[in-house]
């Protein structure tokens, strides 16, 4: 899925930033204009590749997964083109972190994107995701910010513009479907499965998370805004909690297939793995007790981009 540029005021003064985010699920590619230290969103482009389809159960990305790979990186590469970019940063994660053929992936990506991948530790890419949010809205509130990817989630408890806490467990919407909804069924029994794999996960950091504690739980990237969006179709007035995630479960189920769900405005990519995601966020509400979420926006080439800014002062 691509997007529109927000605001397409080009100029010849080369302060643009380009990051290229290569996830588990989808490609994300954003481009900043800088005005006075501050970003401002001039380009973004979603590509949904899936290198972490069938991941889990060979090691391998998959030979489909990897051609569309290198062909949307040609895409990219076309993008940039027309844009008059002083610095591209390309980061990678979950996917090319375990995947055994990486090194092929990104030899043969060398033939046809211009950038150098730079794949990035789970806690780095935690660090980064957080930078994100507060690059968005900065708040003196300690803040619980957690992000579901296709092939892991990233937890970070942060104050003003310090993470103090930082992790990254293998569980992401795009295993977790591979694993228990490869079926296509949404059943109690697979959401109940999916929810104890990761709840086992998370109950490795839960005692240390809770102990510190938070104020405020934000929640990024495309799975959790995909939750929201959803429960916000089914009451505008109604708040992320794990309630209403359960609601949502119970609800889902009546459809008995991915296939048959009917989900609004969520896209058929996004469809296939949403339940994965939701027993994920229904896992993370139970062990960590999260009382209650709000949506950020902000995502890691946000985040990205930030600290080239700063950098650059």
């Amino acid at each position: 899925m691509n997007i529109s540029p927000l605001k397409n005021n080009l100029s010849n003064t080369h302060n643009h930033v380009a990051v290229l985010d290569i996830g588990s699920n989808s490609f994300h590619l954003t481009i900043v204009q800088i005005n006075n230290k501050k970003l401002n969103i001039i380009h973004k482009s979603k590509y949904k590749v899936g290198l972490a389809d069938g991941l889990v159960n060979t090691g391998l990305i998959n030979p489909d997964a990897f051609s569309l790979g290198l062909e949307t990186l040609k895409k990219v590469k076309v993008v940039l083109e027309h844009y008059p970019i002083k610095t591209v940063r390309v980061i990678a994660t979950q996917a090319l972190r375990c995947a055994n053929n990486t090194n092929d992936f990104i030899s043969q990506a060398q033939n046809v994107f211009p950038y150098p991948i730079e794949v990035i530790q789970g806690k780095e890419e935690a660090r980064l995701i957080y930078k994100g949010v507060i690059s968005q809205v900065y708040s003196e509130q300690v803040q619980l910010v957690i992000d579901i990817g296709g092939g892991s989630s990233e937890f970070v408890i942060g104050h003003g513009l310090e993470p103090k806490l930082l992790t990254s467990l293998n569980i992401g919407c795009v295993s977790f479907t591979n694993q228990f909804f490869a079926d296509g069924q949404v059943s109690l029994e697979n959401f109940n499965n999916a929810i104890q794999a990761a709840s086992t996960e998370i109950k490795n950091i839960a005692q240390t998370y809770k102990q510190l504690g938070w104020d405020t739980c934000l929640g990024t990237s495309g799975s959790i805004e995909s939750i929201f969006s959803v429960i916000e179709m089914m009451d505008k007035n109604k708040l992320v909690t794990l309630h209403n995630l359960e609601t949502l479960m119970s609800q889902i189920i009546e459809f008995k297939s991915i296939d048959a769900l009917q989900l609004g405005d969520i896209n058929k990519e996004r469809q296939h793995v949403f339940p994965a995601g939701l027993a994920i966020l229904i896992a993370m509400f139970r062990t960590l007790t999260i009382t209650q979420m709000q949506y950020s926006h902000a995502d890691l080439g946000q985040g990205v981009a930030f600290e080239i800014i700063e950098k650059q002062d």
